[in-house]
């Protein structure tokens, strides 16, 4: 990614000289803002930051260089955490820590943030799940949207939905976490019609292999 110290563009691949020797596991990248995530769990922003997707005060409006938020003494939420993921949207940013908690901020408008408001955010604050949610594994960002996906296999979506972009069966934009239901697991039913098929005279090793290509078929 180009990185300019200037409102001049530059052209082709730019070296990223103070990320050299940081071990990056991951990039991600928004309209004009950027992170960059170590194999240590540092979490590196630059970029634009009008609307505080940097999670960095909005009296600094952009910064060319790479920086680490963790030494930010303004976002002590991440003081000693690791941080495990990280995405961009087109003007909000999302992290996961490795204890699967997820931290938003930046632009606001649409509720993608999922702190239940429309205000933007300066400063990462902690996303709340629905109660008895699992450990968020995955999180991602669209323009105006967030996702999150747990270990027990839920996804939650939230942000901008006027064209039910969040599979929530409606329209309307959401400011917090919502379950899409249609990946809920649903309960199977533990009844079957009964079977008129004799029972096969194949050897044991043909009856094993039917088995497991009925098995297998039931479970798409």
């Amino acid at each position: 990614s180009a990185v300019v110290n200037n409102k001049n563009s530059q052209q082709g691949l730019v070296l990223l000289d103070q990320l050299l020797g940081r071990g990056i596991a991951d990039v991600s990248a928004g309209q004009n803002h950027y992170a960059a995530l170590s194999y240590d769990g540092e979490l590196y922003m630059w970029g634009n930051n009008e609307h505080g997707e940097l999670g960095l005060p909005t009296s600094q409006p952009s910064i060319p260089l790479p920086q680490a938020l963790l030494t930010q003494p303004h976002i002590l939420p991440f003081a000693g955490i690791r941080i495990a993921a990280v995405t961009c949207g087109k003007h909000h940013t999302l992290c996961l820590t490795a204890g699967g908690v997820v931290f938003s901020w930046g632009k606001n408008t649409h509720g993608e943030l999922g702190v239940t408001d429309h205000e933007p955010r300066h400063n990462p604050e902690r996303v709340h799940m629905p109660p008895g949610t699992s450990q968020i594994k995955l999180i991602a960002a669209g323009p105006h949207t967030s996702a999150a996906y747990s270990s027990s296999h839920d996804l939650f979506m939230w942000g901008e939905n006027d064209m039910y972009q969040l599979g929530l069966g409606h329209n309307r934009s959401v400011t917090s976490p919502q379950p899409v239901v249609s990946f809920t697991p649903q309960p199977t039913s533990t009844s079957s019609p009964p079977t008129t098929t004799p029972t096969p005279t194949t050897s044991p090793s043909t009856s094993a292999a039917a088995v497991a290509v009925t098995a297998s078929t039931s479970t798409i």
